[in-house]
């Protein structure tokens, strides 16, 4: 990794920081347990016959995670891979599908009540006065939700680009939305292959968030082939830090 959080040969200068949302925003996981859980009480009451074939919300994960292997086609869609495994389970207790779509949204909504970070409000704050900022996201998560839509001047999902991370294409988006070259974006996220690898690949720098220590082992699977991280952060304010000894002289960094 290079002594400089940034390549020397960047030219001209940060304009612009890229987000992933997902376990670098808030926790992915808590929040679609909640949503597991309220499908799973929405599918008891609508139909009792769900306790044979999905006694809990774990059975809901893993039919969702057997339909994203089978649906491969279904890869940048979230939403018709969690559908497709709606009317599955449906279906095998004696459902009808065409209560997918209301199922679906019991799922979604709670989906959308995620828990930020206690570091985002005040790096975002510090961040979008300084900073053009994007949202890039496999996901199908929903800023104006999570209270923060206010200070991204724009996001990219890849169910709009038709490709996700770690694709050029979806960092390549971001970066015409930003009217920018995608050297003068830095994008964090917390995973390695897709946000790192993929950033690196599209020509933006990358910073690797790592909010908990990464085991030997889970470091040593990294290709070392590929182009690492620029830095490597434990949180939004260390990346604020990071920033404010390359841009400028400030107080007020969050920490």
């Amino acid at each position: 990794m290079p002594d400089s959080p940034f390549d020397p040969v960047w030219p001209n200068g940060l304009r612009a920081i890229s987000l992933d949302l997902d376990d670098t925003l808030w926790p992915f996981a808590p929040a679609v347990a909640r949503a597991e859980a309220a499908l799973h009480r929405w599918m008891l009451e609508r139909f009792p016959g769900i306790a044979r074939t999905a006694s809990g919300p774990g059975a809901l994960a893993r039919m969702r995670e057997r339909t994203a292997i089978e649906r491969r086609d279904l890869a940048e869609r979230p939403d018709l891979i969690r559908k497709e495994s709606i009317r599955r389970i449906l279906a095998a207790a004696g459902g009808d599908g065409i209560f997918v779509d209301e199922a679906y949204d019991v799922f979604y909504a709670e989906r959308l009540r995620v828990e930020l970070y206690d570091d985002v409000v005040p790096a975002l704050e510090w961040l979008a006065a300084r900073y053009a900022i994007v949202a890039v996201t496999n996901g199908n998560s929903s800023l104006a939700a999570a209270g923060i839509d206010r200070f991204f001047d724009a996001a990219v999902t890849a169910q709009e680009v038709g490709a996700g991370k770690p694709e050029a294409r979806i960092f390549h988006e971001a970066a015409r939305k930003l009217k920018l070259s995608p050297s003068r974006i830095l994008h964090v996220g917390d995973s390695h292959p897709m946000d790192v690898v993929g950033a690196r690949r599209a020509g933006m720098a990358a910073a690797w968030l790592v909010r908990e220590p990464v085991p030997p082992a889970a470091r040593d699977t990294r290709d070392t082939r590929e182009p690492d991280a620029h830095a490597v952060v434990g949180s939004l304010g260390d990346l604020c830090l990071l920033l404010q000894g390359t841009r400028m002289a400030t107080k007020d960094i969050p920490r």
